[in-house]
């Protein structure tokens, strides 16, 4: 199984290496999440993110990495920001959803999966 992700990875680094100004990094980002590497995948979100600000699908994938690292406020915060851009995106409403309800915020966390 780590081998066909290695060449998923592979094949993004080289798309991202001819495109380094494009959209390519969230994805790339991505399958560094899924292969474990957080910080790496961290790392290449925020520099992207500083030229692609207005790319939701990127801040659901740098609220997933900040989730899997355990910082839920951060996630919080991505996942605000993907709504913000795209109000009716579904992986932000769900992951807002059970932020609220593991905070104990069940109101908000109703509302959230409402809009669901």
């Amino acid at each position: 199984m780590a081998e066909p992700r290695q060449s998923e990875i592979a094949r993004l680094e080289l798309l991202f290496a001819a495109h380094p100004e494009g959209r390519v990094f969230a994805h790339l980002a991505e399958a560094y999440r899924r292969a474990g590497e957080l910080e790496r995948a961290r790392a290449l979100l925020e520099a992207g993110l500083e030229r692609h600000a207005d790319y939701a699908s990127a801040h659901v994938v740098h609220g997933r990495v900040l989730l899997d690292l355990g910082l839920e406020a951060e996630a919080e915060v991505a996942f605000r920001r993907v709504l913000a851009l795209d109000p009716e995106n579904l992986v932000a409403l769900r992951a807002l959803g059970d932020l609220a309800r593991r905070a104990g915020r069940t109101a908000e966390a109703l509302d959230y999966y409402e809009q669901l």
